[in-house]
C-alpha cells in the first residue's frame, strides 16, 4: 500500500520495501521509477514529472578518508576522498 502525505503543499509518497520485495522477488539490484501527473485546474495546465533510482545491495560500502564531513546529504557537493568497496561482480 502507498502511502500519500501532504503537509504544507508538498507531496511525500511512502513506498514500503515489503511491497517492493513481495511485486519484484527481491530488493538487490532494482530500478525503480516514479511518474506523477498534476493538473491545476484554474488554468487547465496539466505537468508531468518522474523520479527514478536504484536500489543497491548492502554490499557496498563507503568510507570517507580522513575527516569526515560533518553532515552528508545525497547529491550534496563536499571535497574529500572516498574509498569504495563493494562485494559483488555488479557495476556501481
Amino acid at each position: 500500500m502507498l502511502l500519500l502525505l501532504q503537509k504544507n503543499g508538498k507531496h511525500d509518497v511512502l513506498i514500503p520495501m515489503e511491497l517492493v520485495q513481495s511485486m519484484m522477488g527481491g530488493l538487490e539490484d532494482i530500478e525503480l521509477r516514479m511518474e506523477a501527473q498534476l493538473t491545476e485546474y484554474l488554468y487547465g495546465e496539466t505537468v508531468m514529472g518522474f523520479s527514478h533510482t536504484r536500489i543497491i545491495s548492502g554490499l557496498l560500502n563507503l568510507y570517507f578518508l580522513g575527516a569526515s564531513p560533518m553532515v552528508f546529504i545525497p547529491g550534496m557537493l563536499f571535497e574529500g576522498h572516498v574509498c569504495q568497496i563493494i562485494r559483488t561482480d555488479s557495476t556501481v
